[in-house]
């Protein structure tokens, strides 16, 4: 009898082990392949950093008066200048047609060359839009590089580029900053396929193009995860993400050799110490087996759940061992649920924050492209509310942003979004709701938060200005819809306060080629 109750306690057991085992291998390989996908898109979103900061800088330099006196002389010492300050190596003015007027890296007055990518120019002069191009060999040393250029125009008029090339090695380092395990393997490539930078064999595959298996997931879907070989033949696994503005692509690869090998040994010592522990456990086998099966079988689903983010409730086995793991489980839930509360929503008003806003409306876009169906976005700025801070200070304007928060609750719909993006600025997404009724809903929102407010005895008067953005296709993005809404507001705000504005454009390469 003893042995059959022994049995009985061993069989369930290793059971449980096995199923906790399988499920630790899948999940630690889970968590390393969603780590690499959010690691490459974090060092995109740094790539697309550089890359504004270049053109936010060739921007300012584009307002010199000398442009436009055709006062190369004084230009070109103007550039030299400040050419330390900003991350190119150089910076050029050319004609649309890409002829090379001024470059800081010859002296000025000396005889200079076709641009050496008028592919690259031929991009500026027909869209009018800044451009990064995809990497190309110099003219005079054929050394690698990548171009950031912006297009000058006056008066519809096309008559200069300007433009700062940058050095692969710029994209090594931004690489060799994020901390990557040593075996991993991490890639920036550009629009074209080809490699820019590599954490290993850098020097060997630069300028080389990314594997096939790589460029085949591109053309499906811009950010994920795969299964295959790098350029060198490693088998790996990878996740990647691709940026929406620049097109190009962060991949960070981790051999499928150091993937198992990590994990097998986690298994290897997890399964020897369940081993151990079911030896020791036959021992107690008859006084206690039965209440341990049944307190492990009782805790499986609720272990489950938490790693769900799911709500749970464990009942009380009457062994305290397991009715402690249970009460953990559940303060682990609980704090689980405020963290997540906390982490996507704002801590004054309760709205939800930027980044769940963003998530939200990401998958609406998505939704509405479906459906067919119409997504509107209302970006507000509360006209006045800078005057309260500043006579009654912060805590009497902390009050009136949560008066504003309830009364945005109160006037939309169920299946509306509210949204406190930071300081007085709000955003509503309104899925299934066309101009029209998006009109509609603003007024509303105007005339509702334009009542007065209550705040200690004392009445407080402030009004909204909204800007209206209207997405009819996927192609627009999160941050081009809310930055056209944005727009919208600034140009109601403008008007006067108290007023909406609509800017109904539909894509963001109409959106792009207005600005």
């Amino acid at each position: 009898m003893l042995t059959l109750l022994a049995s009985a306690c061993i069989f369930p057991v290793a059971l449980i082990a096995g199923v906790v085992i399988s499920h630790d291998y899948e999940r630690e390989r889970a968590q390393l392949i969603e780590k690499t996908i959010t690691t490459s898109r974090s060092v995109i979103s740094q790539v697309d950093q550089v890359f504004d900061s270049v053109e936010t800088s060739l921007g300012v330099l584009a307002t010199s008066p000398t442009l436009f006196l055709r006062d190369r002389a004084n230009f070109y010492s103007l550039t030299t200048a400040i050419l330390d300050k900003q991350l190119g190596r150089n910076i050029l003015l050319t004609d649309p047609a890409g002829r090379q007027l001024v470059n800081t890296l010859y002296a000025y007055g000396a005889p200079l060359p076709l641009h050496a990518n008028l592919t690259h120019m031929k991009r500026l002069q027909l869209t009018h839009a800044p451009a990064v191009s995809d990497l190309f060999r110099e003219a005079t040393d054929s050394r690698a590089i990548v171009s950031v250029a912006i297009p000058i125009m006056r008066g519809g008029e096309h008559l200069y580029n300007l433009s700062s090339d940058l050095s692969p090695s710029l994209f090594s380092n931004l690489l060799a900053h994020q901390g990557l395990p040593s075996d991993w393997v991490a890639a920036i490539i550009d629009r074209s396929g080809t490699i820019i930078a590599r954490t290993k064999g850098n020097d060997k595959f630069l300028g080389t193009k990314a594997s096939p298996d790589l460029l085949n997931a591109l053309l499906t879907r811009s950010e994920g995860s795969i299964n295959g070989k790098t350029v060198d033949g490693t088998a790996v696994v990878a996740g990647f993400s691709q940026s929406q503005v620049s097109g190009w692509t962060t991949v960070i690869a981790i051999p499928v050799d150091v993937l198992t090998r990590d994990l097998r040994r986690q298994l290897v010592t997890l399964g020897f110490g369940t081993g151990i522990v079911l030896f020791f456990g036959l021992s107690l086998a008859w006084l206690i087996g039965g209440r341990i099966i049944h307190a492990n079988r009782g805790l499986i689903a609720p272990a489950l759940a938490l790693g769900e983010g799911k709500a749970l409730t464990v009942p009380k086995f009457g062994l305290r061992e397991a009715d402690e793991i249970g009460d953990a489980l559940m303060k682990a839930s609980k704090r689980l649920a405020v963290t997540q509360h906390k982490a996507n929503h704002d801590n004054l008003t309760s709205l939800p924050n930027r980044g769940l806003f963003y998530e939200v409306v990401a998958r609406q876009i998505a939704a509405s492209a479906r459906n067919k169906s119409t997504l509107s976005l209302l970006f507000i700025d509360l006209d006045g509310f800078k005057g309260i801070n500043d006579q009654f200070g912060h805590a009497v304007g902390d009050q009136v942003l949560r008066q504003v928060a309830c009364r945005l609750g109160d006037l939309l719909r169920a299946s509306d979004t509210a949204s406190r993006l930071g300081g007085d600025e709000f955003a509503v997404a309104l899925p299934n709701t066309d101009v029209k009724s998006a009109e509609v809903v603003a007024q509303k929102l105007i005339d509702g938060l334009s009542v007065t407010y209550n705040v200690d005895s004392q009445l407080l008067q402030i009004s909204a200005s909204i800007g209206v953005a209207v997405s009819l296709d996927a192609t627009v993005s999160v941050e081009v819809l809310v930055r056209m809404a944005d727009d919208a507001m600034y140009v109601a705000k403008a008007a006067g306060k108290a007023r909406m504005h609509v800017d109904a454009r539909a894509s963001q390469d109409a959106y792009t080629m207005t600005k």
